[in-house]
C-alpha cells in the first residue's frame, strides 16, 4: 500500500511539473508571405485599375527624359491627385510597380529606363505629401 501511495504522490508530482512547462506558440502573419502578399496584391490591382496612373506614367516617363515644362507640372498634379484617390498607402507604391511593369512587359520600355524611372517613383508618394514616404520596389530581376 505505501509502495502504490508514493507511485500516486510520483505521478501527481511528474503531472504537476510537466503542466508547469508549456510551450505558447505563437502565429504572426507577416508581408512576407506569398499567399498573403498576393492576396494584398490583388486588392491593390482593383484599386488601381478603379483609379488609374496614366498621369503618374506619364510624368515619371517626363521625369525620366528630364524633361520640366508646363505639361509635366501638368501630369505630376494630377499624378498626386490620382495617388490621393488610392486610399490604402501601400497600394500606391503597389499601383506604381504594377504600372511600371505593364510598361516594361508591354514593350514601351527597356530595363535601364525602367530603373530610373523606378528610381523617380520610390519618392513619388511623399513629394506629393502623402504616405509612405518611400516606395520600396520588389523587382530583383530588373
Amino acid at each position: 500500500m505505501a509502495k502504490l501511495a508514493a507511485l500516486l504522490a510520483a505521478l501527481i508530482l511528474v503531472a504537476h511539473v510537466t503542466s508547469a512547462f508549456r510551450t505558447t506558440v505563437t502565429t504572426i502573419e507577416s508581408d512576407e508571405n506569398p499567399i498573403g502578399r498576393r492576396g494584398s496584391r490583388e486588392q491593390c490591382r482593383q484599386q488601381v485599375e478603379q483609379r488609374n496612373l496614366n498621369h503618374c506614367m506619364r510624368y515619371l516617363q517626363e521625369q525620366q527624359r528630364g524633361l520640366g515644362d508646363e505639361l509635366n507640372v501638368s501630369h505630376y498634379d494630377q499624378c498626386c491627385n490620382e495617388l490621393r484617390m488610392i486610399r490604402d498607402e501601400q497600394c500606391r507604391c503597389e499601383g506604381l510597380q504594377m504600372e511600371m511593369e505593364r510598361e516594361q512587359q508591354q514593350g514601351r520600355m527597356r530595363r535601364q529606363e525602367l530603373r530610373k524611372m523606378m528610381q523617380s517613383a520610390q519618392m513619388l508618394p511623399n513629394t506629393c505629401g502623402m504616405r509612405p514616404s518611400q516606395c520600396q520596389f520588389d523587382m530583383p530581376y530588373y
